[in-house]
């Protein structure tokens, strides 16, 4: 498995996106990863390596250089950028030969569950979507 930054352009900003991609040839199912509020630290690179699979930074808009912290960083999240950002990330798979974007999935974790949940709504590529302990659901 190989695992990398990528950028994709979302609003005319770059955004990264950790991508984990088998070796070899084929098509296989892509699954969204979710950041937790953390970001996408090792715990998320590790969930991308496990699957083939992309995590979206979901903190880029904050610039390369913000030093806030991860709560104050999750309360400027609003849901009309993340369902653009998330998109970003499906059109990504979807653009990727390994994928081809015909199985796409979503999961998430904390934080990340609840923007599972969101997506599952909002973006009919998703075919599934897990929330893993969804933070802020009710």
């Amino acid at each position: 498995m190989e695992s990398y930054w990528e950028e994709a352009k979302v609003d005319d900003q770059l955004m990264r996106i950790y991508v984990g991609l088998p070796d070899g040839s084929g098509s296989f199912p892509g699954v969204v990863v979710i950041q937790h509020q953390a970001g996408v630290d090792g715990f998320v690179h590790e969930m991308v390596r496990r699957i083939v699979g992309a995590a979206p930074d979901l903190y880029h808009r904050d610039g390369p250089d913000c030093t806030d912290g991860a709560r104050a960083r999750k309360a400027r999240l609003r849901d009309e950028t993340i369902i653009r950002d998330v998109g970003g990330c499906v059109q990504f798979l979807k653009r990727n030969e390994l994928v081809g974007g015909k199985k796409l999935g979503i999961g998430g974790f904390c934080m990340g569950g609840r923007v599972s949940y969101l997506m599952a709504g909002a973006n009919s590529d998703l075919k599934a979507a897990v929330v893993y302990y969804g933070g802020n659901l009710g």
